[in-house]
């Protein structure tokens, strides 16, 4: 029988909420060895309080999924489960906020604050799933919930703040790329604007190709391991960010931070076998997902040229874009010599 959030009521939600989210023993053992980081006040109280024995370089982020804005629900449910919908939900939801502090360099994730919105017709099962959707990531990647908020909401939200612990010797930033440094990417872009374009239309039936794309936006995947890589000694990225805007948004913040312009050349740039199927279905070209698409979190970065060859030797899915110019010459898109145009087709928030 379907319970209801209106018929639990917060106190016994809170509850579960804990038993979903109680950390293994083996993970708080790992944080006091590994990090110094003792709870004195634990998960179930006002606040959680940690002890921090050794002086930490701490990274904050936050970011918010909305009911309407960035999932519809009706629109999912013609192409999974409902408990696998919300599964996914706070899987994307984690997945977005870890992908920043990838950005950063070397971070491992310590803790998350939860806040999620429901109407009171939403059934305590929506909840559990949400959660165990979180905590796939919180186990994968060994940090802990540790606390958060309910309130009662028309639409759906979910929004979360984590903390993590710089490990490299110092973060890499949206400041710092040259003229002369290489433009890479940690992976393939595109896919995720266009599995949203499938989540967004009619019918169920999916082709092979249609299953990725569907999954690239569904389940996103943080390159914190690509950013520790990044941020080592023997690499030591220039600037950084992940491309959860789209390829021509994140030059702009990229090249604004930096003062600088970039020429990207898209013949080197590698288009994923589904999205290449994909735009030779609808008839498209495949630039307009890989520049103005969004939401593919993956590391967009400047290294030195003389650094290149190993970024492409320790991450196999990384490539060159293209260079880094004087600001006056803008961003310029070219495949090969033939300059390429594009309307442009990004989604703004305002």
């Amino acid at each position: 029988m379907t319970q209801f959030l209106s018929a639990i009521g917060e106190r016994p939600l809170l509850k579960k909420i804990e038993g979903i989210c109680r950390p293994r023993p083996a993970t708080l053992e790992r944080l006091k060895r590994k990090h110094r980081a003792n709870p004195l006040v634990p998960l179930g109280d006002d606040a959680y309080v940690v002890n921090m024995a050794t002086p930490s370089r701490l990274v904050f982020t936050t970011d918010t999924l909305i009911q309407g804005t960035h999932f519809r629900p009706e629109d999912q449910r013609r192409f999974l489960p409902e408990s696998e919908m919300w599964k996914c939900l706070g899987s994307k939801a984690m997945a977005v906020n870890l992908s920043d502090l990838a950005a950063m360099g070397r971070v491992e994730p310590l803790f998350a604050l939860v806040t999620i919105g429901f109407g009171g017709d939403i059934s305590v099962d929506t909840v559990d799933n949400l959660y165990k959707g979180m905590m796939e990531y919180c186990r994968y990647f060994d940090f802990i919930i540790a606390g958060g908020d309910i309130i009662r909401s028309d639409l759906s939200i979910v929004s979360i703040c984590i903390v993590g612990k710089l490990m490299s010797t110092r973060p890499v930033t949206r400041k710092g790329a040259v003229p002369g440094d290489v433009l890479m990417a940690s992976g393939p872009i595109g896919l995720s604007s266009a599995g949203m374009e499938i989540l967004e239309r009619q019918g169920k039936s999916l082709e092979t190709y249609e299953k990725t794309l569907l999954r690239a936006h569904l389940l996103p995947v943080p390159r914190l391991k690509e950013g520790g890589i990044l941020a080592g000694e023997d690499i030591m990225a220039t600037s950084m960010l992940d491309a959860s805007d789209d390829l021509a948004t994140s030059l702009e913040i990229l090249g604004g931070e930096s003062r600088v312009g970039f020429d990207v050349d898209l013949s080197r740039v590698p288009v994923h076998p589904a999205l290449s199927s994909y735009a030779a279905a609808a008839g498209r070209s495949p630039w307009h997902w890989i520049i103005f698409g969004g939401e593919d979190y993956e590391l967009l970065f400047t290294v030195k040229p003389s650094r290149a060859p190993r970024v492409l030797g320790r991450l196999p899915r990384a490539y060159v874009l293209g260079t880094v110019k004087p600001p006056a010459f803008g961003i310029r898109f070219r495949d090969g010599s033939r300059p390429v145009r594009l309307k442009d087709r990004r989604f703004r928030h305002f």
